[in-house]
């Protein structure tokens, strides 16, 4: 009651959500109570705009569980004489910018500053990605394997056309989310 009050008496509501990772506020004033079919609930005027705010200079898309993708590379070794080996991990999500990958294998473990080479990224029907991987973030490194936790990456020596690649599977897939909505 007492919070129905504050917000009653206000003379502005700041708002303030998430969609698609991406912070949304806006204002509203004139707040209300009234009752819509038979419940109590509250009215205000249409917010005269609204702010997306978004921290990264691409928006990143979360892969679909339904739909995984897959990063291949060869992970560093540090004897020079083995053979040179490519490990397949799932992608957590995906920008222009870069790639979130989940887990890693048991001889590797990713760190901040590495560089992970030559990568590829098949996306259906649209072709590979292929591109260095600079490792900027890790998150989980207590276990080992799928479940090991993820490492996110800025991709560098990137392909003139990998850009517009990605932009064309982020549209897609948004589209395809969309539309079942």
């Amino acid at each position: 009651a007492a919070l129905t009050e504050r917000l009653l008496a206000g003379a502005t509501l700041m708002c303030v959500t998430q969609l698609d990772h991406v912070r949304i506020q806006f204002e509203v004033r004139g707040m209300r109570r009234i009752d819509y079919e038979g419940i109590p609930a509250f009215t205000a005027t249409f917010p005269d705009g609204l702010t997306r705010l978004q921290r990264r200079e691409h928006y990143r898309l979360r892969i679909p569980r339904g739909r995984p993708l897959y990063c291949e590379f060869s992970p560093p070794c540090a004897d020079a004489e083995a053979p040179v080996r490519r490990v397949s991990l799932p992608v957590y999500d995906i920008s222009c910018g870069g790639v979130a990958l989940l887990g890693w294998p048991d001889d590797f473990v990713p760190r901040p500053g590495m560089e992970l080479g030559a990568a590829s990224i098949p996306l259906p029907d649209l072709g590979s990605v292929s591109a260095g991987l600079y490792v900027v973030h890790v998150e989980g490194t207590e276990g080992r394997g799928p479940t090991a936790g993820r490492f996110g990456c800025r991709f560098v020596h990137q392909r003139a056309g990998d850009v517009t690649l990605i932009q064309r599977y982020i549209i897609r897939v948004e589209r395809e989310r969309k539309a079942r909505e």
